[in-house]
């Protein structure tokens, strides 16, 4: 029976399945003669979105408000899809809409390319399908799976429902769980996932009682070393002989799949090698060998034997239309959304059986997993050399300005990484890991622009994750510099307030604590006055001089505990000191800031036209969107101003008296007297003139041609 649902622009021809409360509903439709799966969800998208929504099919970033967090979870897979462009592997996105457009509110549609032929389940319990051409299969969809390697995108539901064979060779369905990662270290968070099948490295309770599963591209080859086992073993986790034995060279090929520690998995690449009788080494990827059959030669066929090709008799009817035969209905309900009333395997449906047969049944797999995960394992926990000497490679990028880049961060990320997915990684590890990624996103130092919202649920996500294995120091003020840059750069979103909480909450458990090293506790401080210093802008901007004071007192408090500690911060400790002397000048404390102007002095600064730069834009609020330059002054009818008092500090804090005079007093006026204080602070300009006048200037003239309209 068709259902009475209408689809601009499609005819429906038969229900695949009927979704109930958010599950959804799919159709076999046809748009302009082409038959596809449209597929409806139950959570209504407001009229507005439909725009927003649209993009899908042409790769367009979601916005991280858009829509419910779950929806678009589920639309992420289809965007990725249409982001591949040509992927003939796959099926594309046609359509994509409301049910009733002209509505406030309306359920949302996707609509793909029907794939004619079976899922592989089907084909595997209709027909005898040999070795070799079960071989084929796995070989084909090996290939498909490089492919989307090849372009960063993991699959995340690898299984027989899954995948279409037909005459025309194999494809993957099921969209939803296609994610877009940075490299084999980098990881999604995916929800629509066989329990039965998951990886053993990740798993994410929620809050609602669902499981978030967290996949790498290593995930995917988990789960097809599962389906080499069923497809060429006819063993499962959970039956007895798991993992089966197999003639080269899938037996290796097997071993290097089902490798507990994700890192120690081999490229698809490399696999694609191995499967096609070429020599292939599968244990040297991400440069930790492995010891089980690490290298294949020994080829399982004639190698010059030409590639086989599954003749489509072998495995399907191939009829005209995919009705279903009247003998086996919820058979063949199953179409290119490989969801719908799939037959239970019957190796797996055992006669008889009550309460305690079917809790052996459920947990008995999970512990075969666990188990098998063990015994593969080749390596180990990770050592705790490897996490020390990565300490020693954090320590040296804050301390070596050379190493301390963007770059090297997320270099150093990646080693991070690999330890993290070890299934046995602690605590230590993806502490680590999550406080390398954001330093490599530059959060710890943003104070302009705005936040990529897809990066930015990704990283904060891993931050969550990290705590979540344990609330070490690195895990959170990850989580603080993630959730205080949203603070600051989410300006008028309505999350922000929750952004800013979570970044004090964070700074307040890490500052209870003791035993932080010197660098560390300056880049906790660091953080935490950024915070308060966005707050103190937006008192002023509202108007609150009085407000504006009290966060500025705020942040001079936090520079207070870092007076003792800031000479241990090669790197962050000079710009600790910049935002301080700001801060100092906020207050109007000028003892303070004489104290952070000598400090910044004595240590390894950076750029001094680079600090200059930063003191002219928050010596005063009024200076921070503009740009200091040298040698631009003041006409001489004009009175000075707040630029010239914000390009007086900041010159003076570098030890320049004589140009920070010129800018007040105009080109060529060596000395004059400085205005009377009012609106602006003079004062303490007058102050800073003579400290400085008894240092030599850093800006030297060779800095001075340099910086220029910088």
């Amino acid at each position: 029976m068709v259902p009475s649902i209408e689809i601009p622009g499609h005819v429906v021809l038969r229900p695949l399945r009927q979704g109930e409360g958010l599950e959804r509903t799919v159709l076999l439709t046809e748009r302009a003669g082409t038959r596809c799966v449209t597929r409806i969800w139950n959570t209504p998208v407001p009229r507005e979105r439909l725009e927003i929504l649209r993009g899908l099919a042409t790769g367009r970033e979601i916005p991280a408000d858009a829509f419910p967090s779950d929806l678009a979870a589920d639309f992420e897979g289809y965007r990725v899809r249409a982001s591949l462009g040509a992927f003939p592997s796959l099926p594309e996105v046609i359509d994509v809409g409301l049910l009733s457009p002209d509505e406030a509110s309306s359920r949302p549609f996707i609509t793909t390319r029907w794939i004619e032929g079976n899922t592989l389940r089907d084909a595997l319990q209709r027909y005898a399908i040999d070795f070799e051409d079960r071989a084929e299969i796995l070989r084909q969809l090996l290939g498909i799976l490089a492919e989307l390697h090849r372009h960063n995108v993991l699959h995340g539901d690898l299984k027989p429902e899954n995948v279409i064979v037909g005459g025309d060779g194999t494809h993957l369905i099921d969209l939803d769980t296609l994610r877009r990662v940075e490299g084999p270290t980098d990881f999604a968070i995916v929800s629509q996932v066989t329990w039965s099948r998951v990886w053993p490295e990740c798993q994410r309770d929620r809050p609602d009682g669902r499981r978030d599963y967290i996949a790498s591209l290593p995930s995917d080859l988990w789960t097809y070393g599962l389906m080499v086992s069923e497809l060429l073993g006819d063993k499962l986790p959970g039956d007895r002989g798991f993992p089966p034995e197999l003639p080269p060279p899938w037996n290796a090929v097997l071993k290097a799949c089902l490798r507990a520690r994700p890192a120690t998995r081999p490229s698809t690449d490399e696999l694609l090698k191995a499967v096609h009788a070429e020599p292939a080494d599968l244990g040297s990827w991400a440069g930790d060998p492995c010891q089980d059959d690490a290298t294949v030669r020994v080829p399982d066929r004639n190698p010059a034997e030409p590639r086989r090709s599954v003749s489509a008799s072998s495995v399907t009817d191939r009829v005209a239309d995919p009705a279903p035969p009247p003998a086996a209905p919820a058979a063949t309900a199953v179409a290119a959304d490989g969801a719908a009333a799939i037959p239970e395997d019957p190796r797996r449906a055992r006669p008889g059986g009550g309460g305690l047969r079917r809790a052996l049944l459920i947990l008995g797999p999970i512990a075969l997993l666990l188990l098998v995960a063990s015994w593969l394992q080749d390596g180990g926990e990770p050592r705790a050399q490897d996490l020390a000497a990565l300490r020693e490679q954090v320590r040296a990028h804050k301390s070596e300005p050379a190493l301390n880049t963007l770059a090297q961060a997320r270099s150093l990320a990646e080693q991070a990484g690999a330890l993290a997915f070890d299934p046995d990684a602690g605590a230590e590890a993806w502490g680590l890991y999550a406080l390398l990624s954001v330093w490599g996103r530059g959060w710890h130092f943003a104070s302009q622009g705005r936040l990529d919202d897809r990066e930015f649920a990704l990283h904060y996500a891993r931050t969550g994750f990290a705590l979540e294995r344990g609330e070490t120091d690195e895990a959170l003020l990850a989580r603080a510099i993630a959730a205080g840059a949203a603070c600051r750069l989410k300006r008028g979103e309505p999350d922000r307030a929750d952004f800013c909480d979570e970044s004090r909450r964070r700074t307040r458990q890490l500052l209870r604590r003791r035993r932080l090293e010197g660098w560390f506790l300056v880049e906790v401080l660091w953080n935490a006055g950024m915070l308060e210093r966005t707050e103190a802008l937006a008192a002023w901007d509202a108007g609150d001089a009085t407000g504006y004071r009290r966060m500025a007192r705020a942040d001079l408090e936090l520079c207070d505990a870092g007076e003792s500690v800031v000479d241990q911060a090669p790197i962050n400790g000079p710009e600790f000191a910049e935002h301080c002397i700001a801060a100092a000048l906020a207050v109007g404390e000028p003892d303070k800031w004489l104290w952070w102007t000598e400090e910044l002095e004595g240590t390894r600064a950076r750029d001094r036209a680079k600090i200059a730069q930063h003191i002219y834009r928050n010596a005063h609020p009024d200076c921070r969107d503009e740009r200091l330059v040298l040698n631009a002054y003041r006409r001489e009818d004009e009175e000075p101003g707040v630029r010239e008092y914000c390009a007086f500090q900041a010159l003076t804090a570098m030890q320049c008296p004589e140009q920070a005079l010129r800018v007040v007093c105009g080109y060529g006026v060596r000395s004059c007297e400085l205005p009377d204080s009012g609106a602006i602070p003079w004062q303490l300009a007058g102050r800073a003139r003579r400290r400085a006048a008894r240092g030599a200037c850093y800006l030297d003239e060779r800095d001075d041609d340099r910086s220029r309209g910088m």
